[in-house]
């Protein structure tokens, strides 16, 4: 739903007709995404010694969401949705 959300809404103007392409990139952003969230729980626990549940929420939820978020809107806005305006 939301890569359609994104496509129909968000990216009108910049979508192309290759929409396969477009969808394999956006869920590629999506488990990047994940994937940072995931690196801010590793870096907290191995790298900076924090284990507790607190350190866990801030690490995933606030950091690593706030460094997802940011990514997958660069990389949708510059990457993934590209196409010109249509006529």
């Amino acid at each position: 739903y939301s890569w359609i959300a994104n496509r129909l809404w968000t990216y009108r103007g910049r979508t192309r007709d290759n929409a396969t392409r477009e969808a394999i990139l956006f869920f590629f952003a999506n488990a990047c995404g994940i994937g940072i969230s995931q690196f801010c729980l590793l870096f907290t626990h191995h790298i900076l010694g924090f284990t507790s549940a607190l350190a866990d929420n801030i690490a995933v939820y606030v950091v690593g969401f706030a460094l997802g978020t940011a990514f997958r809107f660069f990389f949708y806005h510059y990457v993934v949705f590209t196409g010109g305006t249509r006529a």
